[in-house]
């Protein structure tokens, strides 16, 4: 998968470089973002900009990484297009976390503390 890890501050942005996020990826994804939590990575933005189109078992480990947070950790999610986001409506998964239009606001809401949906 091509993922792009940067930390701004107190926020580590996720940036999903690639155009489908499946589940051929989900395994380097999961890893990657698990070592990042593992290191402290509590706030977290993934940044979906170039992808359009998610599958199940993409979608199921964002939830697990959602889940792995400790206790005052969030994700946020940004710059996702319409395809994917009407998989996260669909499924109600926009109920259990935040959809942000942009990675600066997605940062914004970590920092100040905006709670999930």
């Amino acid at each position: 998968m091509n993922l792009e890890l940067e930390t701004r501050g107190s926020v580590l942005v996720a940036s999903v470089l690639d155009h489908r996020f499946d589940s051929a990826s989900v395994g380097d994804f999961r890893s990657r973002i698990g070592e990042a939590v593992a290191a402290g990575a509590t706030r977290i933005v993934l940044d979906l900009t170039p992808v359009r189109f998610m599958d199940s078992g993409a979608l199921g480990s964002v939830l697990a990484v959602l889940k792995t947070l400790p206790p005052g950790g969030d994700l946020r999610l940004a710059g996702v297009h319409e395809p994917v986001r009407s998989v996260f409506r669909m499924t109600r998964l926009d109920k259990v976390v935040s959809i942000d239009d942009t990675v600066a606001e997605a940062e914004a809401a970590l920092v100040q503390g905006r709670p999930q949906p």
